[in-house]
């Protein structure tokens, strides 16, 4: 899942959490992994 304007990778990561919780109720999360992609001058790309 892509999460645009999150204030850091913890921030980030609630909003997933929120968004996928809300449609998979009673299934536990657990993070596997995060990247951070930075904004490059057309938009978001590679890391």
């Amino acid at each position: 899942m892509i999460v645009f304007n999150a204030e850091g990778e913890e921030h980030a990561l609630r909003i997933a959490r929120k968004e996928i919780g809300q449609k998979l109720r009673n299934i536990p999360l657990k993070i596997l992994n995060i990247v951070v992609h930075e904004k490059s001058e057309e938009g978001y790309g590679q890391e």
